[in-house]
């Protein structure tokens, strides 16, 4: 299952850290660079990881849109005010904003700045999962979901609780 939120046709910039790490390291050297460089490994909307995941892995994925940029900003509200993970590297409403960030149109990326480097070889989408297939042949399913550590009783509840909630706002939402 391909979980995205709004639209399944908005082109993500996806970039992986090795990628960024090269381009970074390369910008370090130059003398002059500008303001602003955008970059992307691939340019892809969620329709197109599922084609790409279906090459790759077979025809086992489909599209899960479980609501829209609102409602995706409300559980990231909702989770940073229950869940802040103070304490955590990557605490799961990053994650989240992450993906919100992914999908606001503000952060379109029309051209990128990919060709100031040459010699630099983008992965894309295919590139990552061909690579994940080839370390493990078998899989059936792919989680791109940030993963909340549970360490107590409170935690656990809370992400019961979290969950709850996630499933009565979709249900909401698809009476509407």
């Amino acid at each position: 299952m391909i979980l995205y939120w709004g639209d399944a046709d908005h082109k993500w910039g996806l970039t992986t850290i090795d990628n960024t790490a090269e381009y970074t390291a390369n910008l370090a050297m130059d003398a002059v660079t500008p303001r602003y460089l955008r970059i992307a490994g691939d340019l892809i909307s969620p329709r197109e990881v599922k084609i790409v995941a279906n090459e790759v892995f077979g025809p086992k994925f489909r599209l899960f849109r479980p609501g829209g940029k609102w409602l995706l900003g409300m559980l990231i509200k909702i989770t940073r005010k229950l869940s802040p993970g103070k304490n955590e590297l990557y605490p799961a409403w990053q994650g989240m904003q992450y993906m919100h960030n992914l999908i606001d149109k503000r952060a379109n990326i029309d051209k990128t700045d990919n060709d100031r480097y040459p010699e630099l070889k983008w992965k894309t989408v295919k590139d990552v999962l061909t690579d994940y297939q080839s370390k493990r042949q078998k899989t059936n399913h792919l989680i791109f979901i940030p993963k909340i550590r549970v360490r107590n009783e409170l935690h656990e509840n809370l992400t019961s609780y979290l969950t709850s909630l996630l499933n009565l706002l979709i249900v909401l939402i698809w009476h509407e």
